[in-house]
């Protein structure tokens, strides 16, 4: 089968690997989608993501359809599933204590087993999600960026008709901007500094804020949730300066660096600041949920579609910004 493989460090291949055999407690997964998660594919393909080991098919965002199941599964040939990729211990104190999204041993396909940017990916049974009937694979692909969205919201103190803003025009920025939006948003500000994303943002019907010093100087409203997508230290403390006393800061982008911030405004504000990693399996759920009601909305987050054979035209885009959002690698002509 085709698959797209991370030989080496700065070295990604299309090449012809061995079909997975399906075994117990597995399905044979006939891939449909694979979405491109930025940091994280770019962390595995520079050789600097702690777990990855290479050869590596790589992707844990995708969806398909199944094309072989085990004696006794719960599952038949030719549904419609997506992938939700942890992979937990089950015997640790966290996931013994109910949290097992965040499992001290957590794994993920994709990173710490093949994943979906192949035709066929094999995947535990406790791992696919089934999507509601008509509902397009591509979306289906769409679902684990979207889930920590949903998590983070989820997570928060927001409430119908809160004032959110979101720091950051990623993919998990607008993703966070569009759970707010149907979550009943009353405003939803959205900051980032490259125009061609400041504009999309407006295109999306969101009020697009571009400098921040200049938007801490002017803005007169009460900001109750700010969610920080960005990972940048020199962004987090306009969290601390915009958002209202008591309010509440969301983390949801990875920082590889510190940020500076000021703990005596965080102190004197009284303000909540937590971080958001993954999702729980319900969030997940949740989320298919949430596409298929709010499909158009989350079809314009999807920006950039390649085939498999072009994943690394894919990732020159993306380490060139040439994409406005969400990157998707379709791995079969004919789902």
């Amino acid at each position: 089968m085709k698959a797209a493989v991370i030989k080496a460090v700065n070295t990604v291949e299309v090449c012809d690997i061995k079909k997975p055999e399906v075994k117990k407690g597995h399905v044979l997964l006939k891939v449909a989608y694979g979405g491109f998660c930025g940091p994280t594919e770019m962390c595995m393909i520079e050789g600097i993501h702690p777990r990855a080991k290479f050869p590596l098919v790589f992707c844990h965002e995708f969806s398909g359809i199944i094309e072989e199941t085990a004696p006794g599964s719960a599952y038949n040939k030719g549904e419609a599933v997506t992938v939700n990729p942890l992979v937990t211990c089950g015997e640790c104190y966290v996931c013994r204590s109910g949290n097992s999204y965040i499992c001290e041993k957590l794994k993920l396909i994709g990173i710490d087993s093949d994943g979906g940017f192949a035709q066929y990916c094999l995947v535990p049974e406790a791992n696919l999600v089934r999507i509601p009937a008509g509902m397009p694979l591509k979306l289906a692909a769409f679902a684990e960026p979207v889930a920590v969205g949903v998590h983070a919201v989820r997570g928060s103190p927001f409430k119908a008709g809160d004032t959110a803003m979101v720091l950051g025009a990623g993919p998990i920025g607008l993703i966070t901007a569009m759970c707010l939006k149907a979550a009943g948003a009353g405003e939803i500000i959205v900051a980032e500094k490259d125009q061609r994303r400041l504009a999309f943002v407006r295109e999306l019907g969101f009020e697009a804020a571009g400098g921040l010093e200049d938007f801490k100087k002017n803005n007169k409203r009460v900001i109750d949730q700010i969610f920080d997508t960005t990972g940048a230290p020199a962004v987090l403390p306009y969290a601390v300066d915009l958002v209202k006393i008591k309010g509440f800061i969301a983390i949801v982008g990875k920082f590889d660096y510190p940020a500076p911030v000021n703990l005596h405004d965080v102190l004197f504000k009284e303000l909540t600041i937590s971080g958001f990693r993954v999702y729980k399996d319900a969030e997940f759920a949740q989320a298919v949920r949430l596409i298929a009601k709010n499909a158009a909305d989350f079809e314009k987050l999807i920006t950039d579609v390649y085939a498999l054979d072009d994943i690394n035209q894919a990732i020159e885009g993306f380490k060139g910004r040439k994409n406005l959002c969400k990157i998707m690698l379709k791995a079969s002509t004919d789902c």
